[in-house]
């Protein structure tokens, strides 16, 4: 049951017993392209692929580099069995290559994607494929991002060349905030989070993922709504977290939890904030911050506790 009251007042150590959950969707899509001394001669439409439990779980223990790093080699096979998310390998496994190049931020708002391209010279890769799955290390099984059969077999000659491009999008589990019940020292109120478009634009932008780096972290004691455009807190108390880390991966999980801990300091009517979920890379400097907003206001007048936010970040596959 959730209750409801006028304001949150705590005298002690202001800390959330259960993290906000916000999440992510993916979903992902292979085109092939075959030429013959220049010429295309077949043109595959792009074909969505099954993202595997295993590839989420990936990207939910990386620490410290990119979600571009999961899109590393390029596996072909010539099994037919039908791909499911338990998947590890491909059913007959062929050969593999290195990614030849990749592209970052590209779409718009909710729908950002990354696209990495494998292109094979004339004779690379002879034979009929008939499946495929993106790998983060040269293993020959256990180690696959996603899996595909791919809809019209290619089949190459040694007179062939052949490009392989796959786009991975990110997008949010909901445009408008998700709500959790968070209990605070026995007391349950609603937290309102919400997945910025700016987090969207450098989780694909070759930021990294899940970096413990005290960039952008703020509470607020502004009103209004949540924003996908935001980039701050609303009227932000420019004390930046004392301490900011990323947990200990749980084995198998589908998600990472991430907290901000503000010091005693700060006091006031805490009514929304700012966490980032990841740091540097080459777009060092920006953020990828997910907005909170609590139900009713944490009124902290305490100059001896610290206030701690948790979130958890889940990854699951889009419909």
């Amino acid at each position: 049951m959730k209750i409801y009251v006028p304001q949150l007042l705590f005298p002690r150590y202001i800390t959330p017993r259960n993290p906000v959950d916000v999440g992510f969707k993916l979903h992902g899509e292979f085109k092939f392209i075959k030429k013959r001394n220049g010429i295309v001669i077949q043109e595959t439409a792009f074909q969505d692929n099954i993202i595997t439990d295993l590839g989420l779980k990936h990207i939910a223990a990386l620490t410290g580099t990119s979600v571009a790093s999961v899109l590393q080699y390029c596996q072909l096979g010539t099994g037919i069995t039908t791909p499911t998310s338990s998947d590890t390998a491909l059913a007959t496994y062929n050969n593999y290559k290195s990614r030849s190049s990749v592209t970052y931020s590209l779409g718009s708002t909710n729908d950002r994607y990354i696209q990495a391209q494998w292109d094979y010279a004339a004779g690379d890769v002879v034979g009929t494929w008939t499946e495929v799955a993106i790998a983060w290390s040269t293993a020959t099984s256990g180690n696959i991002f996603n899996r595909m059969l791919i809809a019209e077999p290619v089949e190459t000659t040694a007179d062939d060349t052949l490009t392989i491009i796959y786009n991975l999008h990110f997008v949010r589990s909901s445009d408008t905030p998700t709500e959790n019940t968070i209990t605070i020292d026995s007391v349950e109120t609603v937290m309102q989070s919400l997945i910025t478009d700016k987090c969207l634009q450098n989780m694909v932008g070759n930021a990294l993922l899940h970096h413990e780096q005290n960039i952008y972290q703020y509470l607020g004691t502004g009103a209004g709504s949540l924003a996908t455009t935001q980039t701050a807190a609303n009227t932000p108390i420019t004390t930046a977290p004392s301490t900011y880390a990323v947990k200990s991966y749980v084995s198998g999980a589908l998600y990472r939890e991430i907290y901000g801990e503000w010091p005693a300091s700060v006091v006031g009517e805490i009514t929304n904030g700012l966490i980032n979920i990841g740091g540097y890379g080459s777009n060092a400097g920006l953020t990828m911050p997910i907005v909170f907003k609590f139900g009713t206001a944490l009124v902290k007048s305490d100059t001896t506790k610290k206030i701690r936010v948790d979130l958890r970040v889940t990854y699951g596959r889009a419909a």
